[in-house]
C-alpha cells in the first residue's frame, strides 16, 4: 500500500516496443482485477463495448458468438447452449450432443490436487476420443478454440488446462466470455499510466537493462551502483539471493540489492534465468520450468487500400494451415486511432504459427489476405486479390507463449517458490486447484 522500501524492475528480457504496441488487450467480464486497476489508474473509457466475434474455416462462417449479458440470462449451462445453438452453420444438434461426457470432466478436473495430475498427465485429444466425442464437433469446433486460447491443438495439450479453457464456454456464468478490446495501443493506454502510478509510489523502473543473474549476497562485492557493504553485512542468510546483476545500457555489469526477488517473466526468460543463476537452479521447483515447451506466434498488421465491410471486428481463424489458428481484427472499428483512416487496418495474429515463420514477408501478406481473409469478404478470393497494402508490420516472435503439454503441471513453478524471498508471478504460474484467477493464458492470470 505504501512503499517504504525501495521497489525496483527491471528488464528481463527485450521486448519489441512493436510488439507491445502490436498486441490487442482483450478483457473478459469476468477480469475484476483489470477492471479494478484501470478503474484505480483513472483511465477514462480504455475498452470497447462488448463485441460479437465469427469464426471462420475454409468453408466460411462457422458460428457466431453474441453479446450473452444482451441475452436472456438461463442456468448454466442452458445459457450458451440455448443461446448459440442458431448459430452454428456447419455443427448439427446430433454433433454437439455428443460433448454430454465431458460435462462431468469439467465439473472434477480440479475438485483435488490427485485429479487434476491426472487430467494433467493425459492430452486433451485422448480426452476427447475416450469420450466419444464427434469428428465435426472435434474438427470444427475444439481445435480451433483450443488453437486461440492456449495456443496449441489438442495433441499438445494437457486435458487439464484444456478442461481449464472449455469451463468457461459451458459451464461459466452465461456472460462470462463476453469479450471487449482496448481502444488504443496497450502500451499507452494502460501500461504507461501503470508505471507513472507505480513511481509515484517510489517504485524505481530501470529500462534498458537486462537480467543476467541472481546471486547469492556473500558471493558479491558491489561497485557504486549496487548495495553497500554495510547493508550486505546485514543479511540473515547470506545464502539467500539478495542481488540482481543487469547489463546496463552501456554494456556494463550493474549490481542491484534485493530484500525479495519476484520473477514476473515468460517462460523462455524464467529459464534463461534459470540456467544462468546458480541460486535459482539450485531450487527443484524452479528447474521444472527448462522442461515447459512455447509455441511460435505470427504477428502482422496491414494498412490496406480499400476500406472493408467485415461482418464483426474480431474474429476466430482455423483449418488453413495445419496446426495454425488464430485471430485477426478490423482495428478501425476497435482502436480510436484508426478510425479515421481511409481504407481498413487489419491486424492478424497467428499462433503455434511454426510453419509459416519461415515465409518471407510478401508471402505471409498474400497468404493472409487471400486465405485467411478472403472467406470473411463478401465477394470472397475475388475481392482479396484486388487488395493493395500501402503499408505492413509483420512480426515473428519464437517461443512467445506458455504451451500446457500433458505433465506441465508438474513443471510449472507456484507463486511462492521453495526459496523463502523468490516468487513467480505471470501466465507461466502452476494453475490447477486453489490457483489464483483465471485458467490458461490470460491478461488477467498475467496481471
Amino acid at each position: 500500500k505504501d512503499c517504504k522500501q525501495s521497489l525496483q524492475c527491471f528488464s528481463v528480457t527485450p521486448l519489441p516496443r512493436l510488439l507491445l504496441l502490436l498486441l490487442l488487450l482483450l478483457c473478459l467480464l469476468q477480469y475484476n482485477n483489470i477492471e479494478a486497476l484501470v478503474t484505480k489508474l483513472g483511465i477514462p473509457d480504455p475498452f470497447t463495448p462488448y463485441t460479437k466475434s465469427s469464426f471462420w474455416s475454409p468453408e466460411g462462417l462457422q458460428v457466431e458468438s453474441p453479446v450473452f449479458q444482451d441475452l436472456p440470462l438461463l442456468p448454466t449451462p442452458l445459457g450458451s447452449f440455448v443461446h448459440t445453438a442458431p448459430l452454428f452453420r456447419n455443427l448439427s444438434l446430433l454433433d454437439r450432443a455428443t460433448a454430454v461426457p465431458l460435462v462431468k470432466p469439467l465439473l472434477e478436473h480440479d475438485l483435488d490436487e490427485a485429479i487434476y495430475r491426472h487430467y494433467d498427465s493425459m492430452s486433451a485429444y485422448e480426452l476427447f476420443k475416450s469420450a466419444g466425442l464427434s469428428s465435426q464437433l472435434y474438427d470444427k469446433f475444439l481445435v480451433p478454440m483450443l488453437l486461440v486460447t492456449l495456443f496449441a491443438p489438442p495433441t499438445e495439450l494437457s486435458a487439464a488446462a484444456a478442461l481449464g479453457a472449455l469451463y468457461y464456454f459451458a459451464l461459466a456464468h452465461q456472460p462470462d466470455f463476453d469479450v471487449r478490446w482496448c481502444k488504443g495501443p496497450i502500451g499507452q493506454t494502460i501500461f504507461e499510466p501503470l508505471v507513472q502510478h507505480l513511481k509515484t509510489l517510489g517504485v524505481r523502473v530501470l529500462g534498458s537493462r537486462r537480467v543476467q543473474d541472481i546471486l547469492p549476497a556473500k558471493l558479491i562485492n558491489p561497485g557504486p551502483t549496487g548495495s553497500s557493504p554495510k547493508t550486505l553485512a546485514t543479511v540473515l542468510d547470506p545464502a539467500l539471493p539478495r542481488v540482481v546483476a543487469a547489463q546496463g545500457p552501456e554494456g556494463l555489469t550493474e549490481h542491484y540489492d534485493a530484500d525479495v526477488i519476484v520473477l514476473a517473466a515468460g517462460v523462455p526468460a524464467l529459464q534463461r534465468l534459470v540456467m544462468q543463476s546458480r541460486v535459482l537452479a539450485s531450487a527443484e521447483d524452479l528447474r521444472g520450468v527448462l522442461g515447459v515447451g512455447c509455441s511460435d506466434v505470427l504477428a502482422v498488421r496491414l494498412w490496406l487500400d480499400q476500406k472493408l465491410e467485415l461482418r464483426s471486428s474480431s474474429n476466430v481463424v482455423a483449418g488453413f494451415d495445419e496446426g495454425v489458428g488464430g485471430t485477426f481484427f478490423h482495428l478501425n472499428e476497435l482502436q480510436d486511432m484508426y478510425k479515421s483512416e481511409p481504407g481498413s487496418v487489419i491486424e492478424f495474429d497467428l499462433y503455434h504459427a511454426e510453419s509459416l515463420l519461415p515465409l518471407s514477408d510478401d508471402a505471409i501478406i498474400t497468404h493472409l489476405l487471400q486465405t485467411y481473409l478472403a472467406p470473411a469478404l463478401p465477394r470472397g478470393l475475388e475481392q482479396a486479390k484486388t487488395l493493395t497494402v500501402q503499408d505492413s508490420s509483420v512480426l515473428r516472435v519464437r517461443n512467445a507463449v506458455t504451451r500446457f503439454s500433458p505433465g506441465s503441471h508438474l513443471l510449472l513453478p507456484d507463486i511462492v517458490t521453495s526459496i523463502p524471498n523468490v516468487f513467480v508471478a505471470g501466465d507461466c504460474v502452476k494453475q490447477g486447484p486453489g490457483a489464483h484467477g483465471c485458467k490458461g493464458l490470460s491478461q488477467e492470470k498475467a496481471y
